[in-house]
């Protein structure tokens, strides 16, 4: 057959047989929807497999209360810690040692004050001394000690520092315990903290106050 067969008059191929078009459309289009009905069906049987696996029995859930508590802090005494320890502290005088014998002299029983540490803790107060520089904070504490030791009277006890000394001014704070009497003549344990008064040892003073109950 020559090629002039296979074109007409205006250059272009024979037309098809519309039954047999029409026939591999049809096919064509039964296998796409075949196929697009396979697919849906592939993913409603997933996604029920998927609600199955999801869906819990709201009957076999627990239900759990809490029972919470507020308590004031302003109800509790000061003496009383929010966690109990779990170590008691002893408090003794080790006669043995050779300094005990270098202990100044002082009016009162240190049996005495050992026993009050141990059994009676509310009566400990921890005092931090702070004013102004050369404010009289260690005089303060100077005529307290002269008080309970009548043959000490040495100016700026607590200074022993070197620079302290030279200088004649406090640079660290230094911690005393003494037993003092209240108004109603009742032993009290005073541990006072001598704290700088210059700005530049700052430090040392609000380290003084991280660890007493006032001032």
């Amino acid at each position: 057959m020559d090629d002039e067969d296979l074109y007409d008059e205006f250059a272009q191929p024979p037309s098809i047989n519309d039954n047999e078009y029409s026939q591999d459309e049809e096919e064509e289009e039964e296998d796409a929807n075949g196929k697009s009905q396979l697919v849906k069906t592939t993913t409603t049987n997933s996604n029920d497999t998927a609600l199955v696996k999801t869906n819990i029995d709201t009957n076999q859930a627990e239900t759990i209360y809490i029972q919470s508590q507020t308590q004031s802090l302003s109800n509790q005494p000061i003496i009383q810690p929010n966690h109990e320890k779990t170590m008691k502290l002893e408090y003794s005088i080790d006669n043995n040692d050779p300094l005990t014998n270098n202990f100044p002299e002082v009016n009162y029983s240190r049996d005495y004050l050992i026993s009050l540490l141990n059994q009676s803790p509310e009566r400990i107060r921890n005092v931090s001394i702070i004013g102004d520089f050369q404010s009289g904070k260690t005089s303060l504490i100077d005529q307290l000690i002269m008080y309970i030791h009548p043959k000490i009277n040495i100016k700026k006890y607590l200074d022993n520092h070197k620079l302290e000394i030279e200088r004649e001014l406090t640079i660290k704070s230094s911690p005393i315990t003494l037993l003092l009497s209240d108004s109603k003549s009742r032993s009290q344990i005073l541990n006072l903290i001598d704290t700088p008064g210059h700005v530049d040892f700052e430090d040392e003073t609000l380290a003084a106050l991280n660890i007493t109950d006032g001032v």
